[in-house]
């Protein structure tokens, strides 16, 4: 993917990506000694029904074997704004003494580090593919704005989530829409 990048940005998601592999790399034995389990693959709040105390999912075509350390942090990612602060950890508690998985407590805070990432790479993949194509510039439209305030904020999240300092995010993130519009 730095390939396809501006040189500014390409440095910075170079910054992210050694923060990520430097963050599993020393989480690695954690995952080594993880077997694979029934997971739900699509754990958010728009699949779980309550009722009486009882918590029933649903949507169920993402099941496999995996890591459930993934399916509760994504869960808490992707319900960032409906489980904040101490419902998180609240949350999180119930689960954790649910599951006798070594580990896991470790495993959920690494992917909680790197979901961020997975999103700002989806992202860039989509603005990557938007620049080459002839027309694209012309598409976006009033929307630009909106498309660069995006990237920044999941710039924002997956550099903080790893802990890393980019002083040029914004110049970075505006280069690519910049150059688009300059090879029109």
């Amino acid at each position: 993917m730095e390939a396809e990048l501006p040189a500014a940005m390409s440095l910075g998601f170079a910054k992210l990506a050694d923060a990520a592999e430097s963050t599993a790399r020393d989480l690695l034995p954690d995952w080594e000694e993880t077997a694979p389990t029934p997971v739900h693959g699509d754990l958010r709040a728009e699949n779980c029904l309550t009722s009486f105390g009882q918590v029933g999912l649903l949507d169920w075509e993402m099941f496999g074997l995996g890591d459930p350390a993934l399916d509760a942090a994504t869960f808490l990612h992707w319900n960032g704004q409906l489980v904040t602060g101490e419902g998180a950890d609240s949350w999180l508690d119930i689960y954790l003494t649910s599951f006798d998985h070594p580990g896991m407590e470790t495993r959920i805070a690494l992917y909680r580090c790197l979901l961020p990432l997975r999103d700002l790479c989806f992202l860039l993949d989509g603005v990557i593919r938007w620049r080459q194509m002839p027309a694209s510039a012309d598409a976006v439209g009033d929307n630009l704005a909106y498309l660069q305030a995006t990237l920044t904020a999941a710039w924002q999240r997956a550099a903080a989530a790893l802990g890393v300092q980019d002083e040029q995010l914004d110049a970075t993130v505006y280069s690519l829409f910049d150059l688009r519009t300059e090879q029109r």
